[in-house]
């Protein structure tokens, strides 16, 4: 039986460890896969959550109509603080766009806490590990909150201590 895709597109929220650019290879678990983790709140995220479920419970449905999930994958996990956790990925790259849909320039990195959407297919699989699984075929990045260059996470100096200009004050105990 051929593959049966379900289309989900989400609405805008906070991406967490994205690997849009490169698959992800680093890390205490490296998938190999393009990636984006979404953390979503039950009431803000109302309409992206019920876009995803209803993509979810159509793939489980026509692969096991007879409603049994026990044991098998599935992409949408509850956490003990009420949020949800949905990982997105591919082993092809996404293809990335600016809000108007125009491809993202190289250049542009999406990073942690940018404001983005997502385009997936959802389908169900079966094999040793069987279950559902979001396929992440476009991102659109609607806000850059992320610095994404790499070079200073903190956004630049800050008055204060500085080790370089600082004389150590000694206390004339001699330990």
């Amino acid at each position: 039986m051929a593959t049966k895709y379900f289309k989900c597109v989400t609405h805008p929220f906070s991406v967490s460890y994205p690997s849009l650019h490169k698959p992800n290879t680093e890390g205490n678990f490296p998938s190999g896969k393009y990636e984006a983790t979404a953390l979503l709140d039950a009431n803000e995220h109302a309409a992206t959550l019920d876009a995803i479920k209803a993509a979810v419970n159509a793939a489980f449905d026509d692969k096991w109509p007879d409603g049994n999930r026990e044991g098998k994958h599935d992409p949408i996990n509850h956490l003990d603080d009420g949020t949800y956790k949905v990982k997105f990925k591919s082993k092809s790259a996404p293809v990335l766009q600016d809000a108007t849909g125009v491809k993202l320039a190289d250049d542009i990195i999406i990073g942690p806490g940018d404001l983005v959407r997502c385009a997936c297919n959802v389908a169900a699989y079966e094999g040793p590990q069987s279950g559902v699984t979001i396929y992440l075929n476009k991102v659109r990045l609607i806000e850059k909150r992320s610095i994404g260059d790499g070079l200073d996470d903190f956004g630049g100096p800050e008055t204060g201590f500085n080790q370089v200009t600082t004389e150590a004050v000694t206390s004339g105990i001699n330990f």
